[in-house]
């Protein structure tokens, strides 16, 4: 399941202001369900700080989330604006990476 971002901040991401608690429930439903699923963040500069990646972390942790995975942020052809540092920005802070690591039982880092 694709988390995009904190919760409370989902709608700044979707435009839809119930959306943060639709994921949440949807989470909480699938680890309910006991069937084995990953949950995943791109990281999106334009969009996310290092503190919202940790927030969704502590979040999806709490629910009970085991599987994260977080995969570097791939422009599409109109992004004329992030730049390939901020992309790699993300991945290269072994402290945010370490702290990803921490939280999860099974933590994978996708790079582009």
């Amino acid at each position: 399941i694709d988390v995009k971002a904190p919760f409370d901040d989902y709608h700044n991401v979707t435009g839809w202001a119930k959306a943060g608690g639709v994921v949440k429930e949807s989470l909480k439903s699938i680890i309910a369900s006991g069937v084995p699923f990953e949950a995943r963040t791109t990281l999106y500069p334009a969009l996310l700080s290092f503190d919202d990646v940790k927030k969704i972390a502590d979040e999806i942790s709490a629910l009970g989330v085991k599987n994260y995975a977080v995969q570097e942020y791939r422009p599409i052809a109109q992004d004329l604006i992030t730049t390939e540092e901020e992309r790699k920005s993300f991945l290269k802070n072994t402290e945010l990476m370490e702290y990803l690591k921490g939280k999860f039982e099974h933590f994978e880092i996708r790079e582009g």
